[in-house]
């Protein structure tokens, strides 16, 4: 699978728009909207973010051959530490909530 696959695969099994991951991201929608149709790829600090952010091993997100199994999870927590960035968690109607850090 293409890391603009994966990307839209990721952020669509996480629950959040293009919007939502603009903004905890700090770009633009439009950025989004062109890593996800591969038009340009994320760069390299961004994709440590994103790796973060979904809880997958860089090497995941930039390797076509490394595909996550069905039911495979790295990072399986309910609310997730995104380093120095933000941290995000789901409020109590199953929402993603995000508190820049």
């Amino acid at each position: 699978m293409k890391t603009e696959e994966k990307l839209h695969t990721l952020r669509k099994q996480k629950g959040i728009t293009q919007a939502e991951l603009a903004e905890i991201m700090d770009v633009s929608r439009q950025a989004v909207s062109r890593w996800e149709s591969g038009v340009v790829t994320p760069s390299i600090e961004n994709l440590k973010r994103l790796s973060s952010l979904y809880g997958v091993p860089l090497d995941y997100l930039l390797n076509e051959e490394t595909e996550k199994e069905e039911g495979q999870g790295w990072n399986n927590e309910k609310e997730e530490n995104f380093g120095d960035f933000f941290s995000c968690g789901h409020g109590n109607d199953g929402s993603l909530v995000c508190e820049c850090l």
